[in-house]
């Protein structure tokens, strides 16, 4: 039966009424439809921008956005790493700026060793990120997909492999050990395959600062004039600050300090030397054969193979594994302060600007890919969860065939029933019917809970 009688429809209250009738009903769409908007915009988002309600995100039509969600890939949602890379203060990825339009050309010249940097893209706060989930399908396809041959290997034992996890490196950290196994094997297979704008450099000045200065002095502007007058510097901002090679290079008695403590305590030996290499070699030599009673002793410890204690050179700039690096911590320990050199890693005196514009730049050109990957990366998360691991899409899609059939029956042959043939209880039955499909399942719960709550 009609609300209004046709003639009523045409009459100035009528149209009002239908107007307002249809000014509810659309508001009514729009307070469904934003919220859904709303979630399926959250659905591609991380932490960075989890808490901004726009139907679209900002890295999808911002380029700077989309360098802050670069960096926030890159350096594994950990703003502290990109602060040891820039050797700034940020306290959130969202704060970054993009950096002015610098032409630099950045050339680090020879190869690069392993431990110089670090691939990003591997660990995040609830979100997997693309080379994690890389590097699971590396482990998936080289074990046949055989869990148990993994651990036994000397893998994590782990219940699944969603849950293979990988910790990015602290190559400078002198409590830091290279760990061996399948996990790493194909972390360094990967790494021989991602573009170098997805690398942390390794830099020993922002790990200076982050363990030397900023528990000291802080990290605002009144730190940096007091670290300045500490450490005999006139530096503009902490970005600007270069490690000194050895103590000599230090400026102050403050700074000299902070450096002795620097090397002695948190800096790992692999970057560490000696200034006059020869002088000291023998020396090197020397305590090794008096810590080992014979060159097979030494070569079962360090599973190496050298003829004699005097082909044994002082390692200068490599990696050291086990009782090796132990027995050189030791000698090091052993040397005086001002005989000290650090051996900085590749990418140690390129500027932190330098840095900025490679990101920004590589952010930029390949815009489209990363929007994508960002864009997809929840999905395909989600995608793995239901289809890699147990029979959870199998069972649903059993579920929904079997209820899909089922309905496809009886539903047909109950409604013939009730229409063609007076039953008795029939109009109870189809006023049930109609009562869940007016009431759904989330009306009746919200209901159960104020009934509970009550």
């Amino acid at each position: 039966m009609a609300i209004l009688l046709p003639t009523e429809s045409k009459s100035l209250k009528g149209r009002l009424i239908h107007g307002s009738i249809i000014l509810v009903l659309l508001l009514g769409v729009v307070t469904m439809v934003y919220p859904f908007l709303v979630m399926l915009s959250g659905s591609v988002r991380s932490q960075m921008d989890e808490a901004e309600l726009d139907l679209v995100p900002d890295y999808l039509v911002d380029d700077t956005a989309l360098y802050r969600k670069f960096l926030e890939f890159k350096y594994n949602q950990d703003i502290n790493a990109l602060n040891r890379a820039h050797r700034s203060t940020y306290f959130s990825f969202g704060d970054i700026e993009a950096p002015a339009e610098v032409d630099l050309v950045v050339d680090v010249p020879g190869e690069i060793p392993f431990f110089h940097r670090v691939l990003g893209g591997l660990a995040a706060d609830r979100t997997v990120q693309s080379n994690l989930r890389r590097l699971r399908e590396h482990l998936i396809q080289r074990y046949e997909g055989e869990l148990n041959t993994f651990i036994a290997e000397g893998g994590d034992p782990v219940p699944t492999w969603l849950n293979v996890l990988y910790v990015p490196a602290r190559w400078y950290d002198t409590r830091y050990e290279h760990p061996n196994g399948p996990l790493y094997e194909a972390y360094t297979l990967l790494a021989e395959q991602r573009p170098d704008a997805e690398f942390q450099w390794v830099s020993l000045a922002g790990h200076f600062l982050e363990t030397m200065v900023y528990p000291v002095f802080g990290r605002g502007d009144d730190a940096l004039a007091q670290f300045n007058a500490a450490a005999g510097l006139d530096l503009s901002a902490f970005s600007g600050f270069r490690l000194p090679l050895t103590v000599e290079q230090c400026q102050s008695p403050g700074l000299r300090k902070l450096w002795i403590d620097y090397v002695r305590q948190e800096l790992n030996p692999a970057f560490l030397s000696v200034q006059d290499r020869d002088a000291y070699e023998e020396r090197y030599q020397a305590g090794l054969q008096d810590e080992f009673s014979s060159i097979e002793e030494l070569n079962a410890a360090w599973g190496t193979s050298h003829l004699s204690f005097r082909a044994i050179a002082l390692p200068r700039g490599v990696w050291l594994r086990g009782q090796h690096r132990q027995a050189y911590q030791r000698y090091l320990d052993t040397v005086s302060d001002d005989a000290l050199l650090i051996i900085p890693p590749a990418g140690e005196y390129l500027s932190a600007e330098a840095v900025a514009a490679v990101e920004w730049r590589y952010a930029r050109d390949h815009s489209g890919s990363l929007r994508r990957q960002f864009a997809a990366r929840n999905y395909i998360n989600v995608w793995d969860e239901l289809a890699g691991e147990g029979r959870a899409l199998t069972n649903t899609i059993i579920y929904c065939a079997l209820s899909i059939v089922l309905a496809l029956l009886v539903n047909p042959l109950a409604a013939y029933g009730l229409s063609r043939f007076k039953l008795r209880g029939g109009y109870k039955v189809l006023l049930i019917l109609m009562a869940t499909m007016a009431f759904p399942p989330m009306v009746t719960l919200s209901s159960s809970c104020f009934a509970t709550w009550g």
